[in-house]
């Protein structure tokens, strides 16, 4: 179970701790997706940012993604993922997240 650094000011976790347990959640979605993308294109690279809302339960909705990635199943993979991804994370409001990557053949 991840812990969260608190607002000092309300017992809710951060959004940067809600960013970062996003991320989290959403690594192996990307790794796989990213993977597949390859073994069409095994120099496929670029930067991929998912956006998205932590709800108050914790689910990620409204992902999207914006790319410099040059193929649209990646970014359409990941996206469905994410928007299946959920963070424990304690949260009265829904929160606004921008998680990026940066995708490298060979993880370089």
């Amino acid at each position: 179970v991840k812990v969260f650094k608190k607002d000092p000011s309300s017992d809710e976790a951060t959004q940067k701790d809600l960013a970062v347990a996003a991320a989290g959640e959403v690594a192996s979605a990307v790794r796989f997706c990213y993977a597949h993308g390859l073994l069409t294109n095994p120099n496929l690279q670029g930067s991929l940012t998912i956006s998205a809302v932590v709800t108050k339960d914790g689910w990620l909705s409204l992902a999207g993604a914006s790319a410099s990635v040059p193929d649209n199943g990646v970014v359409s993979c990941v996206t469905t993922f994410a928007n299946r991804s959920k963070v424990n994370a304690p949260s009265k409001t829904p929160t606004k997240v921008s998680i990026p990557f940066t995708l490298t053949p060979g993880g370089k």
